[in-house]
């Protein structure tokens, strides 16, 4: 097998470029025998330029846009262990740079990661126990415990005396809140010790077709799914607390979903061809301009959550992990139509404007790269 270096020239084949969803061209470039080696969508004034090193890892990635105000390139660079472990990332944009450095134990699992550059900077490391589970995390002087029995449920809180065998694999009680269950093992309540109750309804394939979130003040927001036959989510309606309702609707190509659109935003994710990784994020408004942004969210050992445990919203800070972005997911055994990727950093890289149908609507670009640091 021959293999290509940074130094040497990459013979660039274009990949023809297929309009999708309404999005402009886009044209993808490939080296040697079918490597990415970038992507350019000359409709946005786009361009993505990937560098491996020899073994066809990528090392860097830099993002051009005459949308970029700037119009300097936003680079994010990433390194490796010599097991091939991702080792670090820096991104480097034209107002800032942050890093993020990864550490691991003898036997491959992360124990330290640190985030530089960011207000939110912050050191972390986890322990395991004999049997590799996540067992602690040390958040500067904030120190967590997760207890588990030796089937790997999570227990309420130590104790000395031997846990009472939970032959159903559920957890029923965890910080005062309350967990119930159906029959086929879906979670069905959940209510929080200050009055806060959500109520989860499944259908006969076990996938969520409405959820029910009542506040502690008495509020209430309902929220009803639908799939199509391959079990895909399609859409979702919530209804507010003041009556109002809202519809987001998904669109897929095969089992990856590309498309997220409600009466104020559509969204459009494009992949990196025949995988799931996410490289590009388009949000398309008709309310005026949007201002860049930036989330960095990345890989941290799983916590333990109820078993087949919906998660009624998104974006939520756990004590182990930053917040991922998520979107619908087909598998029945998520009942919650969410997907959460490994990892990943987006950032936004400007707006730009087009005509469509004599409407002019503002279209921000945000890049999207995903980590994948270590599996367990």
């Amino acid at each position: 097998m021959e293999l290509a270096t940074p130094a040497s020239p990459h013979r660039h084949r274009r990949a023809p470029g297929q309009p999708v969803w309404g999005l402009p061209t886009l044209n993808w470039h490939t080296y040697g025998s079918g490597h990415l080696h970038g992507l350019s969508a000359p409709g946005l004034d786009l361009e993505i330029a990937l560098e491996p090193d020899a073994l066809h890892r990528e090392t860097q990635r830099r993002l051009s846009t005459n949308a970029n105000a700037h119009n300097q390139p936003l680079v994010l660079e990433r390194g490796y262990t010599n097991l091939g472990q991702l080792d670090h990332l820096t991104l480097r944009s034209p107002d800032t740079t942050s890093q993020q450095s990864y550490q691991y134990d003898a036997l491959g699992r992360m124990h330290f990661r640190s985030l530089q550059g960011d207000p939110a900077s912050k050191v972390i490391a986890y322990s395991y126990d004999a049997a590799g589970r996540l067992i602690g995390s040390q958040h500067g002087d904030n120190a967590h415990r997760y207890n588990v029995d030796a089937a790997g449920n999570r227990l309420a809180a130590p104790s000395t005396e031997s846990p009472t065998p939970n032959t159903t694999n559920q957890l029923a009680q965890l910080n005062g809140a309350r967990y119930r269950y159906d029959g086929a093992g879906n979670l069905i309540e959940r209510q929080q010790p200050n009055g806060e109750r959500l109520t989860l309804g499944y259908d006969g394939a076990n996938r969520l077709v409405h959820l029910i979130h009542a506040s502690e003040l008495g509020y209430t927001r309902e929220a009803t799914y639908r799939y199509d036959g391959l079990g895909r989510r399609i859409s979702k309606t919530v209804r507010h607390p003041d009556g109002t309702t809202a519809t987001t609707h998904y669109g897929w190509d095969g089992d990856r979903i590309v498309r997220e659109e409600s009466d104020q935003q559509r969204t459009t994710v494009v992949y990196e061809p025949g995988s799931f990784v996410p490289m590009l994020r388009i949000d398309d408004t008709q309310q005026g301009q949007l201002m860049p942004w930036a989330r960095r969210c990345s890989w941290s050992p799983p916590t333990a959550n109820p078993a087949g445990s919906p998660s009624p919203t998104t974006g939520q800070r756990s004590k182990t992990s930053a917040p991922c972005a998520t979107s619908p997911n087909r598998s029945a055994s998520k009942a919650n139509g969410t997907m959460k990727r490994a990892g990943s950093i987006t950032t936004a890289i400007g707006t730009t404007t087009q005509n469509r149908g004599g409407i002019l609507v503002r279209i921000r670009l945000v890049l999207t790269a995903a980590l994948t640091c270590m599996a367990m």
